[in-house]
């Protein structure tokens, strides 16, 4: 084993025998080819390479084999050298399979692999391919959730709470190195609210929520370490190194009061919109703003009308990033669960009629996908607003049908989650908050 954990991949039929063999070769320095994580996916063996940095700058790949034939087993790769990062991981920090994904973790970004081995970025700094195809990341978030000292993506885990219909959730935790500077002058201050790791969850690997941003609570709780589904609910394990680790449990509780989805927003200049889908029994809707390593406050809140209430406008300021949130409430007083948190400015793939296009000329889609955007162009370009609305509901039928005319069913998956997005973006431009060419670029 190396000195961070990484070392060459073992194989054994019986490892209770302890007939271990060496399975996996060199890399083409000659150097042994070392891994810090694997994970079984889509009929393969996945492995995550891992080096020593202080002694090795090569960077992370993402690796598969098929574990036939004789050792050492031949390796292909999916994802490449530091998946093009300017500042890329030297290893795979986490893995975990969800909704049919491979989720990959580095030090600071999230992969994301689909069931053909093409890859995504979920998290981390927005680039380009070699090919010219831009890797923005789907949540929106830069690397370590918009968080410096968030250094590992440490472990993933998935759960979905009981109930007749139960929806999985992914989990991700971080390692956060900010307690490490709580004592120094004015920085320590800063710092304040938001030490202890990170613990985000989301249903559907673009919308993601912050369970916790500041350790539980307790500032020496610095990473994530474990998870384990249990009859009894999700238990998290804490690495706290100042008075050891902690464990904690989530319980399913049941709210009164649905929690807001889908929060997306746009900004122009020195104004942010935010748009979301509403809890049929919120009365009113509350909006909470952090910027920098401040804590959230809630700065507005809207009444929830049949015309209103589902949209905020915010004035920010040119050269700041901002984290929004939104909380719903009832006519008895009871307050929702947080929504997911959406940054502006927003790093991840606004949704335009090129990105889709570009976006199904990539995946092959059919004609009874693509004819469809076509019209529903030509009709923002008229201005015929509904016939714009009415197409792109057309494709959102055809892809939740069961028969969904895509060659993979997680395109369906993508393509209903842009559609859904920009779709809000063909509203607002309908109501005069957007410019239509904002929409075509």
């Amino acid at each position: 084993m190396g000195q961070l954990g990484q070392g060459v991949l073992l194989e054994a039929a019986h490892p209770e025998l302890g007939a271990f063999r060496q399975v996996s070769g060199n890399r083409p320095d000659g150097k042994p080819l070392t891994f810090f994580e694997i994970e079984t996916y889509n009929g393969f063996l996945w492995a995550g390479t891992g080096v020593n940095p202080q002694n090795d700058r090569t960077p992370f790949s993402l690796l598969k084999t098929d574990a036939t034939g004789d050792p050492p087993y031949t390796f292909t790769t999916v994802i490449p050298d530091g998946a093009y990062g300017k500042r890329p991981s030297a290893a795979v920090i986490s893995m975990h399979v969800f909704g049919g994904r491979l989720f990959v973790g580095t030090d600071r970004e999230v992969l994301r692999v689909n069931p053909d081995d093409t890859w995504e970025l979920v998290v981390g700094d927005p680039r380009k391919a070699p090919d010219g195809w831009k890797l923005a990341p789907l949540s929106g978030f830069e690397s370590g959730f918009d968080n410096f000292f968030n250094v590992h993506m440490w472990r993933m885990g998935s759960y979905a709470p009981a109930g007749p219909l139960p929806v999985p959730w992914l989990y991700v935790g971080t390692l956060d190195q900010g307690t490490r500077w709580r004592n120094f002058p004015f920085l320590g201050t800063m710092l304040q609210p938001g030490l202890g790791f990170d613990l985000y969850t989301t249903p559907d690997g673009w919308h993601y929520s912050a369970v916790s941003r500041n350790g539980f609570g307790d500032k020496f709780n610095t990473g994530i370490r474990s998870f384990a589904v249990t009859p009894y609910g999700l238990f998290f394990g804490a690495a706290n190194r100042f008075y050891g680790e902690q464990i904690y449990l989530g319980r399913n509780v049941t709210n009164p009061v649905g929690a807001p989805k889908g929060l997306e927003a746009e900004s122009v200049g020195t104004r942010a919109g935010l748009v979301w889908e509403g809890a049929p029994t919120a009365v009113k809707f509350h909006v909470f703003r952090s910027s920098g390593f401040g804590a959230p406050t809630e700065i507005g809140s809207t009444n929830a009308t049949a015309t209103t209430g589902r949209g905020y406008l915010d004035k920010i300021s040119p050269f700041r990033s901002y984290h929004y949130y939104v909380v719903a409430e009832d006519d008895g007083g009871n307050m929702s669960e947080p929504s997911n948190v959406v940054r502006v400015p927003f790093k991840g793939p606004v949704p335009t009629f090129k990105l889709l296009e570009d976006r199904l000329a990539r995946w092959k889609a059919p004609a009874s996908i693509t004819g469809p955007l076509t019209e529903a162009k030509a009709a923002v370009r008229l201005r015929e607003w509904q016939t714009a609305l009415d197409k792109l509901q057309e494709i959102g039928v055809l892809i939740t049908s069961p028969r969904q005319p895509m060659p993979y069913a997680y395109q369906s998956e993508d393509l209903g989650v842009l559609l859904t997005k920009f779709t809000k973006r063909v509203l607002l431009a309908q109501a005069g908050l957007l410019p239509a060419r904002m929409l075509m670029r």
